[in-house]
């Protein structure tokens, strides 16, 4: 238990320096978090790095929504950065942002509802991640 906590307390430095520091610290901490398939709930939000380059990553999750019957209402991405929006039938929305770390690690961020619903954003992402042909845990 004393290794996870430092291996987030690490990971957690690691991400301030990337918010403060710019593009190369982004892509070593995208890297590192990508090898470790860490997965992070932050204010509503599932957070997780896939070693996948954003177009797969972007592709696999509309792909998935479609599969899920849920209407894509905005589909918008510009340069490194994508966003997908949905609509869900009970009401309430989805919103799927992605962040290119490099070349081959994107950034995925799963926002089910006003709140975030975490056990919905986790079965997204592991959808998305088995339309990539991730093994899951």
């Amino acid at each position: 238990m004393e290794s996870l906590k430092s291996r987030a307390a690490c990971v957690f430095l690691l991400l301030a320096l990337a918010a403060s520091a710019g593009c190369v610290a982004a892509a070593v901490v995208g890297g590192a978090t990508a090898g470790a398939g860490a997965v992070y709930w932050v204010e509503g939000a599932l957070r997780t790095s896939l070693g996948h380059p954003i177009h797969e990553v972007h592709d696999a999750t509309v792909e998935v929504l479609k599969n899920n019957g849920v209407g894509i209402v905005a589909d918008k991405t510009e340069g490194y950065n994508g966003e997908i929006e949905s609509a869900l039938r009970g009401g309430g929305n989805v919103r799927i942002n992605l962040k290119e770390v490099s070349s081959t690690v994107t950034e995925v961020t799963i926002r089910i509802g006003t709140f975030g619903d975490r056990d919905q954003s986790e079965i997204v992402l592991n959808d998305i991640k088995a339309h990539l042909g991730d093994r899951l845990p």
